[in-house]
C-alpha cells in the first residue's frame, strides 16, 4: 500500500501522522510525506530569501516526520517541492 502524507507543520499534519503511525496495518506499506512551498505569496523583493528558507524548513519538517515513521517500521520516501501546493499534492497523488 502507498500513501502520501502532505505536511505543512500545523495540527492537521501532526494528527495526520499519527493516524498513518497509529492505523497502518500492512507489511511493505510505503509512505510519501511531501512538503510544497508556495513561494508565490510573497512580495518579489523577498521571494529568493524567503523561498531559501521555506525551503529549508520544509526540509526539517519532512526528515522529522520522516524519523517519525521510521521509528513505527514505516518506509518512507520524502520530497520537497515549490509551487502551488494543491497543484502539487494533487500530482503527487496520481
Amino acid at each position: 500500500m502507498k500513501i502520501l502524507l502532505a505536511v505543512d507543520n500545523s495540527k492537521f499534519s501532526e494528527a495526520a501522522t499519527e493516524a498513518v503511525i497509529t492505523q497502518h496495518q500492512r507489511p511493505g506499506t510505503e509512505v510519501k510525506v511531501i512538503h510544497v512551498v508556495d513561494a508565490q505569496r510573497v512580495p518579489t523583493r523577498y521571494a529568493q530569501e524567503f523561498r531559501t528558507e521555506s525551503v529549508t524548513e520544509g526540509e526539517a519538517l519532512v526528515a522529522r516526520t520522516a524519523e517519525r515513521l521510521r521509528t513505527a517500521g514505516i518506509k518512507v520516501v520524502t520530497d520537497v517541492e515549490e509551487g502551488d501546493p494543491r497543484a502539487r499534492i494533487i500530482d503527487n497523488a496520481v
